[in-house]
């Protein structure tokens, strides 16, 4: 058995035969690296490969195998620019473009037949090491004096005798490098010294300066940023480049920083490019509202217009593990062209035991993965998502909503139990189900403040509408069992706990229907059928136990199955552990945090409930009879 580093047990591989090289010793196949090795000297027997997650146009190939290239883009003048008037990073008398380089320009320079941007924000997401911050400089240089708009006459662009787009340099450009520190906007700052050539300053008057690199006697400028976002309010900057995004996070203001950005975005023609690692899920970054917001976009089952936002990204598979012999192969994979890349000493600080797995799968597997701190394994959580339901989302044809669309596969009438967990401003009100047979878990509704809301405007959790879908889970399925935890939050009218009317209300239509040894509270003057009050430590015991503790155990092994409804699976994503005194929980992270996990918590509570129900002596008192699946 080989050890995963640092400290995780390696699953062993299915065997695929005898080794030829080790007598008695059995070769192994490796589905990340889709090859066999012997298990005795731990060596390949094919050639291993991995198949990297690429998005963005960089990546496209048209039916023939070849990179598909935009039909107007301002690469071919750019490249030409460049060659003449840019200097390598390693000092070399120019600039020499990976394919991958290339390819990604003339999709940054990517126009329509007006000279519109093809993509008005553009990300870039690559592993550490591949060259992100020299890459900015280049960009930079060339919105400060290179030709990086099209000339256009009578409103369209104008075509050279090759058919290829003309350019022209931004007049009056101003190029801002932006981050929340000084130290993060260093590294693309160190570049320009190196880059800038005698030709460019001889032809363009560029004078290499610390935090400023100025052209054109003054005209065009290139400047650091890195003040607070009231400073930065109603600058009119041609081109800006957000450094680090995974770093902007609420402590920091880098969220407001991001929204002075997008304001300032008031030029004809300027745009704004981000830089950035794998973001940490835990954090709320800037770099996660990025990706977040370009996912939503993205697929057939988009619950947002594409508004033009380039994401490229290599990327390791979610398979992909940190064991010695597939690191290089990983490595070699997600660096892409930049040959440059040192794989051999990368696997050497991967495999340090002083090194973190996660921050390893961030910066040298460029995965977006969990810290530490994470209550769950993000890989795990998509890994579990009940296969079908996956296909179903992805599918246009099928017309049903997101919550819905998870409970096909439950059939009508088949016992579910139910948990909720109540919130009346800022938390979230979630109900979630788990179908009793096998524990598949499914969203039955949330309710939150609209982000769209006016801050001043005040807002209440639905309760009628909570009540609505409720009822609409009874119709639906045979609810053997339903448990809530109710805020402690006060009715602003009458001063009564927010959520006991509606909780009393179930508790008196389903005590006839509800066996009592499912009931929350079975005995005394508090029997209850659904009321589950949480900061009984009792209560607070169980749900550790039984609920979190049990959810992270099946999340690990991959026993659970639930419908990946993608609010559920935010909440889920978002929830740190932490120690109590009854074992590991789960919370949001701080007090005040705007992280919500309340659906994990009704996940969890759902699985738990499952737990009780089972270990139960049933007394069935329902006349229902399973229905027929959906399929």
């Amino acid at each position: 058995m080989t050890i995963e580093a640092p400290g995780r047990v390696e699953k062993k591989d299915r065997e695929v035969g005898d080794s030829p090289c080790h007598p008695g010793a059995k070769l192994r196949w490796s589905e990340p690296c889709h090859a066999a090795y012997c298990e005795e000297c731990d060596e390949w027997e094919g050639e291993p490969w991995v198949e990297p997650i690429a998005h963005g146009p960089t990546w496209q190939r048209g039916v023939d195998g070849k990179f598909i290239a935009p039909k107007y883009s301002l690469g071919p003048v750019i490249v030409a620019w460049v060659k003449k008037y840019v200097k390598g990073p390693d000092g070399s008398d120019h600039w020499t473009f990976t394919p991958e380089q290339l390819r990604m320009i003339y999709w940054i320079y990517a126009v329509d037949e007006r000279g519109r941007w093809i993509y008005r924000e553009l990300n870039i997401q690559r592993l550490k090491g591949w060259g992100k911050d020299p890459f900015a400089a280049l960009l930079a240089l060339i919105e400060m004096v290179g030709p990086c708009r099209p000339l256009i006459r009578d409103g369209s662009i104008c075509l050279d005798k090759e058919g290829r787009v003309v350019g022209r340099r931004e007049h009056a450009a101003w190029v801002v490098v932006a981050a929340v520190s000084k130290k993060q906007t260093r590294n693309t700052m160190l570049m320009f010294s190196t880059l800038v050539s005698k030709a460019m300053k001889r032809d363009y008057g560029v004078v290499v300066g610390k935090e400023q690199v100025v052209a054109l006697s003054g005209e065009s400028f290139i400047e650091s940023v890195t003040s607070s976002p009231e400073t930065m309010e109603g600058n009119r900057p041609t081109f800006q480049i957000g450094n680090e995004p995974h770093h902007w996070k609420e402590n920091n203001r880098g969220h407001d920083m991001r929204s002075v950005m997008d304001r300032n975005l008031k030029m004809p023609g300027s745009r704004l490019l981000w830089i950035t690692n794998a973001y940490n899920p835990s954090e709320m970054s800037v770099g996660q509202s990025n990706r977040e917001a370009w996912e939503a976009t993205q697929g057939s089952d988009a619950t947002h217009v594409d508004t033009g936002v380039l994401y490229d990204s290599l990327e390791a598979p979610p398979d992909a593990r940190i064991v010695p012999r597939e690191i290089p192969v990983v490595l070699r994979a997600v660096r892409g062209d930049a040959h440059w890349f040192q794989v051999q000493a990368t696997m050497d600080r991967m495999l340090d035991a002083r090194s973190s797995v996660s921050e390893s799968r961030r910066f040298y597997y460029n995965q977006i993965g969990a810290d530490e701190e994470a209550w769950l394994d993000p890989q795990d959580i998509d890994a579990t998502i009940h296969p079908q339901v996956r296909a179903w989302r992805k599918d246009p044809e099928i017309e049903s909503d997101a919550i819905r669309l998870g409970w096909a596969p439950v059939a009508e009438n088949e016992d579910i139990v139910v948990f909720f967990d109540g919130g009346k401003t800022d938390d979230h009100t979630v109900l979630s189900g788990c179908r009793v047979s096998d524990g598949y878990t499914f969203a039955i509704g949330f309710w939150g403040r609209p982000a769209s809301l006016d801050a001043k405007t005040p807002w209440f959790a639905p309760r009628h509408e909570v009540d609505e879908r409720f009822h609409e889970a009874l119709t639906r399925f045979n609810v053997v069992a339903v448990w809530g935890d109710p805020s402690h939050a006060k009715d602003d009218e009458d001063d009564t706990p927010y959520w006991d009317g509606l909780l009393d209300g179930w508790h008196r239509e389903l005590r006839d229907v509800i066996p009592k040894e499912n009931w929350a509270v079975k005995s005394g003057d508090g029997q209850h059928v659904c009321k589950w009050d949480m900061t009984s430590p009792a209560r607070q015991a169980q749900f550790v136990n039984d609920g979190a503790m049990a959810f992270v155990r099946d999340m690990e092994e991959r026993t659970i199955v639930h419908d990946g409804h993608p609010m559920f699976v935010r909440y889920m994503k978002n929830a740190k552990g932490y120690m109590t005194r009854f074992g590991e929980s789960l919370w949001k992270g701080a007090r005040g945090s705007k992280r919500k996990i309340d659906g994990a918590v009704s996940h969890a509570g759902a699985r738990m409930l499952r737990t009780v129900v089972l270990n139960r002596e049933r007394t069935d008192t329902s006349s229902k009879q399973p229905g027929s699946l959906w399929w």
